[in-house]
């Protein structure tokens, strides 16, 4: 059995008699990138916008996917419980938005490179991510997500780093973006992704660094309830402004996908997509 194939292995496979594969979307988060509402210039909302707008997750997750992905609508992947399918069309690539919004912005002259800036200052951000931990997958967004955004005038420059400095760089808060595709089993990951004090160097994954009492109420509020239907309805609250404010940008939603050889049988994923290994058998 070979787990969490990647996609651009996957055609090659199926055309392997003896193999036979068996995959299931991510549950919890698409592939997401969060950008730091505490560090400028995405403590502006209006750079937020921009940067957000100006990716067009679909056609990349197209382009690098071929297909076997999709692009993520929310902060939710569309399989995981409490996911609100009305936040699809409140945001998405419009490139002349993003341009229009960073002037708006004050970024309104470009340099010899044509990137943006204001008052002589370049409009770059930096986007670390640990070398060790990040797929070749992952790695490809980021330099399709650089190039993308360097068509309205940012730079992006990408930061390999090491385990322990990682560690430090997120709990201290000294990055612009910072990127992850976390599981979890219905939308209560949320309240990891943006509750104020599940910043990453407590061992939560607010990235955004996002302060929002109202978001802060909902999922209070939502973590006392017992009625789904009435969690699910905060939960959708919670993904509109995430979107509206543009603290994250969602983009593709990858399956993990296993190999198995045409004599296992029983083979059956569970919850997190993992096999259910006790019905198992060879023939």
């Amino acid at each position: 059995m070979a787990d969490q194939i990647p996609a651009t292995r996957l055609a090659q496979l199926r055309g392997q008699p003896n193999i036979k594969l068996v995959s299931r979307e991510t549950v919890g988060s698409p592939f997401t990138y969060s950008l730091n509402t505490t560090k400028a210039p995405f403590t502006e909302r209006d750079v937020r916008i921009a940067f957000q707008s100006a990716v067009d997750t679909e056609a990349i997750t197209q382009g690098l996917f071929q297909g076997t992905y999709t692009s993520g609508r929310s902060v939710l992947t569309s399989s995981t419980p409490g996911y609100d399918k009305s936040v699809e069309q409140i945001w998405g690539y419009d490139k002349n938005r993003a341009i229009s919004t960073l002037e708006k912005a004050g970024f309104t002259t470009t340099d010899s490179e044509g990137y943006r800036t204001r008052d002589g200052q370049r409009l770059s951000v930096t986007l670390a991510f640990a070398a060790s931990f990040t797929t070749e997958e992952q790695r490809n967004y980021h330099t399709a997500l650089k190039d993308a955004v360097k068509q309205v005038g940012f730079e992006v420059v990408l930061r390999p780093l090491d385990t322990p400095s990682i560690v430090q760089t997120f709990a201290s808060g000294d990055y612009h973006l910072g990127s992850g595709a976390p599981s979890a089993i219905d939308g209560s990951i949320l309240r990891t992704l943006f509750y104020s004090s599940q910043l990453p160097g407590v061992g939560g994954a607010n990235a955004a660094r996002v302060n929002d009492p109202e978001i802060d109420g909902w999922l209070d509020e939502a973590l006392r309830t017992r009625d789904v239907a009435g969690q699910n309805a905060l939960y959708g609250k919670v993904q509109r402004k995430a979107l509206t404010e543009a603290y994250v940008l969602p983009t593709f939603v990858s399956k993990r996908t296993y190999g198995v050889q045409q004599r296992v049988q029983g083979f059956e994923l569970g919850a997190g997509n993992l096999p259910v290994l006790p019905d198992v058998w060879v023939s």
